[in-house]
């Protein structure tokens, strides 16, 4: 008898109760959404913001991996190693003014306060200066009496073997940020 007055209870008031049950429901899943969509609103303008700002990273980095090119050519040369010298330290200026744009487009990253990342700039420094050292070692061979094409040639290859590790940390840097959640 107990059960039947419990039964009849449950079965009067099941269309209020299940009603309810709805109404709860379909609230707590427009509070999901509305969270979802804020989460997703937040990282479309944060990645709208990257890929502004990363342009000019990508025009720098196109530049300086076409003057790692020229590099490749002149290690390929055969003229003389003066000729070859001079077009490298040609290379080395355009190289350096590249690197400049680089490190602005960077910095405006630095300040940028909807990209998650930081310190871009300082992450290039140590990679720039092994680069700066192996133009330096170009120089100074030029300067030694046995200095000969060959030598210029390994020399050079060491300039490209930097220059693509720098290209590659800055790429996995800007990566790393594209993957961030």
């Amino acid at each position: 008898m107990l059960a039947r007055a419990i039964l009849h209870v449950i079965w009067k008031h099941l269309k209020d109760i299940v009603s309810f049950s709805g109404i709860i429901g379909s609230l707590g899943w427009n509070l999901y959404n509305h969270r979802e969509n804020r989460r997703l609103r937040r990282d479309t303008i944060r990645l709208d913001e990257f890929k502004r700002l990363r342009l000019p990273v990508d025009a720098a980095y196109v530049a300086i991996r076409n003057h790692c090119a020229s590099l490749k050519s002149l290690e390929a040369s055969g003229s003389s190693p003066a000729k070859i010298l001079r077009a490298v330290s040609v290379c080395n200026k355009a190289l350096l003014q590249d690197y400049d744009l680089l490190c602005d487009a960077l910095a405006d990253l630095d300040r940028s306060t909807i990209v998650g990342g930081q310190r871009w700039v300082e992450g290039l420094i140590d990679p720039w200066d092994q680069i700066s050292c192996a133009f330096d070692a170009v120089y100074a061979k030029k300067s030694r009496p046995d200095f000969d094409l060959a030598d210029l040639r390994e020399a050079i290859n060491r300039i490209i073997v930097k220059i693509n590790l720098f290209l590659t940390h800055v790429m996995g840097e800007l990566d790393k940020e594209i993957r961030k959640e």
